[in-house]
C-alpha cells in the first residue's frame, strides 16, 4: 500500500499525464504485475489477518493502518509478540513484555539433553532430570514458558549486577567488555539454573536489540503511559548497557509486574479475539 501510493505520487511528477507501464491505481494491481504475482485469495487472507489482529481497521486493502500496525512494522518479529510489547508498554510493564517477546524468538537457554550424543542411560535420565528441575523452578507453578524465561533473566539480571557491582564499581565499560561481562553472569548461572550460557547470552543480546528497536517508535496510549514505557525501556537498556550511570533502575526494581498482569498480558497478546478495532465495533453497532 505504502509503495502504490508512493509510485502514484512520482509519477505524477515525472510522466507528463502518459501511462506508466504498471498499474498503480492499488496495493492489488501493483502486485499483480509481478513476474510471479501472488495469489489474489492469498492476499485478502492477509489482509483478513491483519485486520482480525488489529493491525488494520477493517479487513481492506484501503484500510488505515492502526496504532498497532504501525508499531508492529518496525519491529522483525510475529505480529503477536508485537503486539506483547505493544500491550506492555500501554499496561506499564514495558520491560517485562520485550523481555519475553525476546524470549520468544530465541533459543531455549535451558539444557535439552539428547540422548544421541550420550552413551549411558543413567547419564541421560540425570540430565533430563535436572533440567526438568529447573523448568519446574523457574516456571514456579504458573504453567508459562514465557514467564518461565522471564523469571530466568530476572535470575540473571541479579546475578549479573552483582558481579559489576564487584567488578567494576560502577565505572562504565566498552561494547565488547559489556557482551563479556555478560557472558561471565551467564557462566556463573549455568550450573545452578542448568542452562547454556551461549544461548543465554545471545538471549541478553536479542533483548537489547529488541528493546533498542522498541525506543525508537512512538508508544501506545496517552502521555502519561508513554513517558512510564520509555522510562522503563531506558532502564532496561542502562541496566544492561553497564553505563555506570548513578541513577540506574536496580535489577530487584526493574521487573514489577505481578504475574497475573503478565497472564493477562500473553493472554490479550496472542488471542485475535480480544482486539479488535474501533471502527469494526462502530459497525457492528
Amino acid at each position: 500500500k505504502k509503495l502504490s501510493k508512493v509510485l502514484k505520487l512520482t509519477a505524477a511528477r515525472v510522466t507528463d499525464g502518459r501511462d506508466l507501464p504498471i498499474d498503480v491505481s492499488s496495493a492489488t494491481a501493483l502486485l499483480g504485475c509481478l513476474p510471479q504475482a501472488p495469489d489474489a485469495k492469498l492476499f485478502q487472507a492477509a489482509v483478513s489477518e491483519l485486520a482480525d489482529a488489529g493491525a488494520l481497521t477493517v479487513a481492506d486493502e484501503d484500510a488505515e493502518v492502526t496504532s498497532l500496525g504501525l508499531f508492529a512494522d518496525e519491529l522483525p518479529i510475529a505480529l503477536n509478540v508485537s503486539r506483547l510489547i505493544w500491550l506492555g508498554c500501554l499496561w506499564g510493564c514495558a520491560a517485562e513484555a520485550i523481555v519475553m517477546a525476546a524470549a520468544c524468538g530465541s533459543a531455549d537457554p535451558f539444557n535439552s539433553p539428547t540422548r544421541m550424543y550420550m552413551d549411558d542411560d543413567s547419564e541421560y535420565v540425570t540430565q533430563l532430570r535436572q533440567s526438568w528441575l529447573a523448568r519446574r523452578r523457574f516456571d514456579g507453578g504458573h504453567y508459562s514458558e514465557p514467564v518461565m524465561w522471564l523469571r530466568l533473566f530476572c535470575f540473571w539480571a541479579i546475578r549479573f549486577s552483582s558481579l559489576q557491582a564487584s567488578e567494576q564499581g560502577g565505572r562504565s565499560r566498552t561494547w565488547r567488555s559489556v557482551h563479556q561481562a555478560w557472558g561471565r553472569a551467564c557462566i556463573s548461572i549455568s550450573a545452578e539454573a542448568c542452562i547454556h550460557p551461549g544461548r543465554m547470552q545471545r538471549l541478553v543480546a536479542n533483548v537489547v536489540d529488541l528493546a533498542e528497536r522498541v525506543l525508537r517508535l512512538p508508544f501506545p496510549g496517552g502521555a502519561a503511559a508513554a513517558r512510564q514505557a520509555d522510562r522503563d525501556v531506558r532502564g532496561l537498556l542502562s541496566f544492561l548497557r553497564c553505563t555506570g550511570a548513578e541513577d540506574v533502575t536496580p535489577a530487584d526494581k526493574l521487573f514489577r509486574a505481578e504475574v497475573p498482569l503478565l497472564k493477562v498480558l500473553l493472554a490479550t497478546a496472542f488471542c485475535d479475539q480480544l482486539l479488535v478495532g474501533r471502527r469494526f465495533m462502530d459497525q457492528l453497532r
